[in-house]
């Protein structure tokens, strides 16, 4: 099943979309709205938040916006802004609370202070030792995806999958626990793929379900982001509520399982809306069935099924390959599936569980 533990919150698929506050003690950051002057300041935004129904609270100490030039304080100054903060929620109101940060020696202080979750918009690539303070501390991990680390390969999904799939691989070897893993396909962190940076964002929720083939939850954020004030012709953060709203519900409807928000009452409702409209993806034990989803992009074509199986590739490559199929492995322990359909009945009988389910939905 596509699920994961952030901290004490489950997310993934048949539950309810997550949603995670983001409070920032960083004064740089891209939307003032968003900023806490002190702990005493996260700790009313944060009680706030979770009386509108915030499940995390993410706490930043540092701008990670591709666009703002005094992002890069110094890891001492971003350690001390964000521990009290991150002190203050979890002891004060015992909420579930993350750090957003790219630096394992910021993560390692704010896991000691209570956090629970890191976020980490590099996927654990901006500091070669993020990946073992996860795995060590039994922390869990939202990774995320940029073009710093991963440069534009192929189109946006194509690019950001690889990326996330060579995080996970990462994680994997430092130990971190895989069911306490999401991942974030980075709107907002491509500026130099190409294409306009707004048409790439748009592209990613577009495709968002793609990421499936992961089988790790999907995390969005989109709040107030730039891709919306540019497609709204809205130069002020303050100015694109409607805008984000609009874009989370979309982002749910295509796939996402969390939400990282400003503005949490209308983010819930926003999740709510995606969720009534969306049309989860088909599944069997713990195959899902990706092919209205996926196409000639991802190497599936006509007359072709398309299954994410929680499965290594050479598991699997065996039987497939009998009937015409064949096993493409996109994640340590997430293969790709594809199948002709016509053929898809012959794995019934087989034995093996994880076929028996693609010849299920194959039915």
């Amino acid at each position: 099943m596509l699920r994961a533990r952030l901290g004490r919150v489950e997310v993934g698929l048949g539950l309810p979309v997550r949603i995670i506050g983001a409070i920032n003690v960083s004064p740089e950051s891209f939307y003032g709205g968003s900023v806490a002057a002190s702990p005493e300041d996260a700790v009313r935004m944060a009680s706030r938040m979770l009386e509108e129904g915030a499940d995390v609270i993410d706490v930043g100490g540092m701008s990670t916006a591709p666009y703002v030039d005094s992002r890069l304080v110094p890891p001492e100054v971003e350690a001390s802004r964000v521990v009290p903060a991150v002190r203050a929620i979890s002891r004060e109101l015992g909420a579930v609370v993350s750090v957003d940060t790219i630096r394992a020696r910021v993560a390692e202080v704010a896991i000691g202070a209570g956090a629970e979750v890191v976020n980490d918009v590099s996927g654990c690539k901006a500091d070669p030792e993020m990946a073992r303070v996860v795995g060590s501390s039994g922390a869990s991990a939202i990774l995320g995806e940029r073009e710093e680390e991963t440069p534009a390969a192929g189109s946006p999904i194509e690019s950001i999958r690889r990326g996330l799939s060579d995080a996970l691989r990462i994680c994997e070897s430092a130990g971190v626990d895989p069911s306490r893993v999401a991942v974030d396909p980075g709107i907002g962190f491509f500026r130099r793929t190409g294409m306009e940076w707004h048409e790439w964002d748009a592209a990613v929720l577009r495709g968002l379900g793609r990421l499936l083939a992961l089988l790790r939850p999907i995390v969005i954020g989109v709040s107030r982001k730039s891709f919306i004030g540019k497609i709204l012709g809205l130069p002020d953060p303050r100015d694109r509520l409607i805008g984000t709203v609009a874009a989370e519900a979309i982002a749910v409807f295509a796939g996402a399982h969390a939400v990282r928000a400003h503005d949490v009452r209308e983010a819930v409702q926003a999740a709510r809306i995606g969720e009534a409209l969306r049309a989860p993806p088909r599944s069997s034990g713990a195959v899902l069935d990706l092919t209205r989803l996926l196409g000639p992009e991802d190497g599936v074509a006509p007359g072709e099924a398309a299954f994410a199986v929680p499965a290594r590739a050479e598991e699997l490559a065996g039987p497939l390959g009998g009937i015409g199929g064949r096993a493409i492995e996109v994640a340590p322990g997430a293969t790709l599936a594809i199948v002709p359909i016509a053929s898809c009945g012959r794995l019934r009988g087989s034995g093996n569980p994880a076929l028996e389910s693609m010849a299920e939905l194959c039915a």
